[in-house]
C-alpha cells in the first residue's frame, strides 16, 4: 500500500511544478493556504459527473495554466481550491500583463457592480430597446464593464467588448481561435468610430 502512495506522490511532483517558497501564502478567493501550492496544466485535470475538478481522481486544489498555442507565456490561470473554482480567474497578454480577472466563489461566477471595470460573460447580459439605443444590462442594471464569449468547446476568446452606462464603448476586439486579434472596432456611445483591422 506505502509503495503505491509513494508513487501517487511522485506522479503528482513529476506532472505539476510546485513553489519552492514555503513561506508563500496563497489565496484561493476567502481562503488562504500556506505553504507550498501545486502549479499544473489545466488539461491535466477531469472533471466529474458533478463538476468537481480532479487530479488522479482526488480534488484539486491548486492553480492550474492553459499556455498561449506553442508557446510558455500563460494565457489563462485558474484557482481551484477542493475541486472547484475559488478566488480568480486571470487572462494575459503575451507579455504577462494581466487584461482582466473573473472571481469566483465555489464554481460560481461572482460579478462585483459595485467595482468600475468588471467582466462577465456575454451570454450573461441582456438588451432592451431604448428609443434609438439598444442598452446592456446584468441583474437589471445597466452594464459598465468588458464582457466577452468564447469559441465552443474552447476557453479561447473570438470577441470581447466594452459597455458604458449599458452603451458599447470603447473596442470591441475579436480574436482568432489561438487568441490572435483579427481587428477592433471602436465605439463612442454605442457609435461606431472606426475598425482597426490588424496587419
Amino acid at each position: 500500500m506505502n509503495k503505491y502512495f509513494i508513487f501517487f506522490i511522485i506522479m503528482i511532483v513529476w506532472s505539476c511544478d510546485s513553489l519552492s517558497d514555503s513561506d508563500n501564502v496563497v489565496e484561493l478567493g476567502e481562503s488562504k493556504t500556506g505553504g507550498d501550492i501545486i502549479v499544473c496544466n489545466c488539461e491535466d485535470l477531469t472533471k466529474d459527473s458533478i463538476g468537481i475538478l480532479n487530479y488522479n481522481g482526488i480534488p484539486f486544489t491548486g492553480n492550474c495554466l492553459i499556455k498561449y498555442q506553442n508557446s510558455e507565456k500563460t494565457y489563462i490561470e485558474k484557482q481551484i481550491l477542493n475541486g472547484q473554482i475559488n478566488g480568480k480567474i486571470k487572462y494575459f497578454n503575451r507579455s504577462g500583463k494581466v487584461l482582466f480577472e473573473e472571481n469566483f466563489v465555489q464554481g460560481e461566477f461572482k460579478l462585483d457592480l459595485s467595482q468600475e471595470s468588471i467582466h462577465c460573460n456575454y451570454k450573461s447580459l441582456t438588451f432592451k430597446q431604448e428609443g434609438f439605443f439598444k442598452k446592456c444590462y446584468y441583474n437589471d442594471m445597466l452594464f459598465t464593464g468588458t464582457c466577452s464569449d468564447q469559441y465552443p468547446n474552447s476557453d479561447q476568446d473570438y470577441f470581447k467588448s466594452t459597455y458604458k452606462d449599458g452603451l458599447l464603448h470603447g473596442y470591441n476586439t475579436y480574436y482568432d481561435k489561438n487568441g490572435e486579434i483579427l481587428y477592433q472596432e471602436k465605439y463612442r456611445s454605442d457609435t461606431l468610430v472606426k475598425v482597426v483591422h490588424s496587419n
